[in-house]
C-alpha cells in the first residue's frame, strides 16, 4: 500500500483565493512545505472545485519553484477541513465528500453551547467549568447577575473575541455593559434599557450567559492559555500552551483583538512564581487539556488537533473556557517548533491512512 497519502485542504472560496496571493510565511504555503517535508502530496481546494460524478477536484498546490499553480486532481485520500460547515447549498456536497474520504477530524463545530453541554456531563470536566445557561429572555441575565458579581454574554457560533460583552451591576437599579472593544463600548442602562439592548442582540443570535472568571492578570491585564493539541504519527496527542494577554483594559486575550503570547513558564515567573512551582502549574495545564481533548473525543468523535482555551484563577485553578476544532497556527516562534507542528497534521493523516483506523476507532 501506498504509504504516502493525498491529502486535500478544504477551505472556503474566500480563504483559497487569500492563500493563492499570499507570501511564504503564512499558514496555507507553511503547510504545503511541511506536507513536503513529511512525503505528503496535499493540495488546497475549495467545495466549489469538487465533482463528485467525475471523482475530481480542483486544487492549488506549489509547483517546483514554490510558486502557486492549479491542478486536477482524484479525491484524496484524506481530508483536513480548514473551514466551517458550511450553511448554503453547498452542505450536502460536503457531507458526501466525506463519507468518501478519510476526515482527519470528524466533521463538528464544537460551539460553546454544544461543547459546555457535553463536557458537563463528566465528573472532571464539569469541575473546570464556569456556570452557564443559554439566554432566553432579560429574567435569566438578572438571575445570574443577582449570583454573581459579573458575568459575560456571549454569541454561540463567535470565535476570535469578537461579540463578547461584560455585564455587572452597580447598585440596585444601574447596569453597566461593557463591549469587546474596552471604554469605547462601556453603557451605563437602567433594567429596562438593559432589557431592550438585550432583546434586540438576541433576536439575530443564540447567545451564552456565563460567570465571570476571577482571571489571573499580569500587569493589571487580564489572560487566558491557549493549549493546540495535535496528534503525532502514532495518533498519540502532543501539546504546547502558551499564555495570552489582553491589553489593557480589555475583556479578551486573544491575539486577534490585540492580546499578546507568552509561554507558561514565563508568564508565571513574571508574576513572582518560583520556576519549579511554575512547572508544575504548566503540567496540570497540560493534565486538563488532555482530559478535555478525550472527553471531546468521546462525544463528538475523533479529532486531529484541537484548541482550548483555559483560565487560571487567582487561587491557580483551572477553568475551560472553550474549544475549538480547528485552531490556528502560529507563524511565528521558533523554527524547530513551527516545523513540528504544521507537519503534525500530515503525520497524522499517514497514521490514518496507513492503520484505516478512522474505521472502527476514535484514534
Amino acid at each position: 500500500m501506498n504509504r504516502h497519502p493525498l491529502v486535500g485542504i478544504l477551505v472556503t472560496s474566500k480563504a483559497l483565493k487569500a492563500a493563492i496571493g499570499s507570501h511564504a510565511s503564512t499558514e496555507p504555503n507553511l503547510h504545503l512545505v511541511a506536507a513536503r517535508a513529511e512525503g505528503v502530496l496535499a493540495f488546497y481546494f475549495s467545495l466549489r472545485g469538487v465533482s463528485l460524478r467525475k471523482c475530481q477536484v480542483r486544487g492549488w498546490l506549489h509547483d517546483q519553484s514554490g510558486k502557486w499553480c492549479r491542478e486536477v486532481f482524484r479525491l484524496p485520500d484524506v481530508v483536513y477541513v480548514r473551514r466551517s460547515t458550511p450553511r448554503s447549498g453547498f452542505l450536502p456536497r460536503f457531507n458526501k465528500l466525506l463519507r468518501r474520504v478519510i476526515p482527519l477530524n470528524e466533521p463538528n463545530q464544537l460551539f460553546k453551547w454544544t461543547t459546555h453541554t457535553a463536557l458537563l456531563g463528566y465528573k472532571d470536566t464539569a469541575a473546570m467549568l464556569p456556570h452557564a445557561v443559554l439566554y432566553h429572555h432579560a429574567s435569566n441575565l438578572l438571575s445570574m447577575l443577582a449570583r454573581y458579581p459579573s458575568v459575560y454574554v456571549k454569541p454561540d457560533r463567535g470565535s476570535g473575541g469578537k461579540g463578547i460583552v461584560r455585564i455587572w451591576q452597580d447598585g440596585v437599579r444601574r447596569f453597566w455593559w461593557q463591549a469587546t472593544t474596552g471604554d469605547r463600548g462601556m453603557l451605563s442602562l437602567t433594567e429596562e434599557q438593559l432589557r431592550v439592548q438585550m432583546e434586540e442582540w438576541a433576536s439575530s443570535k443564540s447567545l451564552i450567559i456565563q460567570q465571570e472568571i476571577p482571571v489571573l492578570r499580569i500587569d493589571g491585564r487580564r489572560t487566558d492559555i491557549r493549549v493546540v493539541m495535535q496528534k503525532d504519527d502514532k495518533a498519540q496527542w502532543q501539546l504546547y500552551a502558551y499564555f495570552r494577554v489582553g491589553p489593557q483594559r480589555s475583556l479578551v486575550s486573544n491575539v486577534d483583538q490585540g492580546g499578546e503570547k507568552m509561554s507558561v513558564v514565563e508568564a508565571l515567573r513574571h508574576i513572582g512564581m518560583r520556576k519549579d512551582r511554575c512547572r508544575e502549574k504548566e503540567q496540570r495545564v497540560h493534565q486538563a487539556a488532555l482530559v478535555i481533548g478525550n472527553r471531546l473525543q468521546q462525544s463528538f468523535g475523533r479529532m486531529g488537533e484541537i484548541g482550548v482555551d483555559l483560565a487560571l484563577d487567582r487561587n491557580y485553578r483551572v477553568w475551560i473556557i472553550e474549544a475549538n476544532a480547528r485552531p490556528g497556527k502560529s507563524v511565528h516562534g521558533n523554527h524547530d517548533d513551527l516545523e513540528i507542528r504544521f507537519r503534525r497534521p500530515f503525520q497524522y493523516a499517514k497514521y490514518l491512512w496507513c492503520n484505516k483506523a478512522w474505521r472502527n476507532s476514535r484514534r
